[in-house]
């Protein structure tokens, strides 16, 4: 029953690893803050529960490589102590692009939108003029 719960166990967390894989391709392949933002936030909750699985006691990682292969358990050790230090920087990368988003970011797009609603005006005013000077002045009038 023991060696059942462990395999189950490990296959679960295959079964994350590869849908983290996943994630952080989809992670790699976003080039928009605004789609990667949410990522990033979908990503730091999974590897939270993650983690908390591998660290976990009854049937985490130590409790595997403990097991079947003790002279692991100071690599285990490092890992296990990486995810801290993980966490962190998908956080500060989180803070970061809200940082961008709701504030450099969104005051490029203000202002990207009010040059394009001014540029559009001033095409209009260029369009009246040729209007007014080819088709009214010159042959239309």
């Amino acid at each position: 029953m023991e060696n059942k719960h462990r395999r189950r166990h490990r296959a679960d967390i295959e079964t994350q690893h590869r849908e983290l894989r996943e994630m952080l391709g989809a992670i790699e392949a976003s080039a928009e803050l605004t789609q990667l933002l949410p990522m990033l936030e979908q990503l730091r909750a999974e590897l939270q529960e993650h983690f908390a699985d591998e660290e976990r006691e009854d049937g985490g990682l130590a409790e595997a490589v403990g097991a079947t292969a003790p002279r692991h358990l100071r690599r285990l050790a490092e890992l296990l102590d990486e995810h801290r230090r993980l966490l962190e920087t998908v956080d500060e990368l989180i803070v970061r692009g809200r940082t961008l988003v709701n504030g450099p970011g969104r005051d490029l797009v203000r202002d990207a939108r009010a040059f394009s609603r001014q540029l559009k005006r001033h095409e209009t005013r260029e369009t009246e003029l040729l209007t007014d000077a080819v088709y009214a002045d010159i042959g239309g009038g």
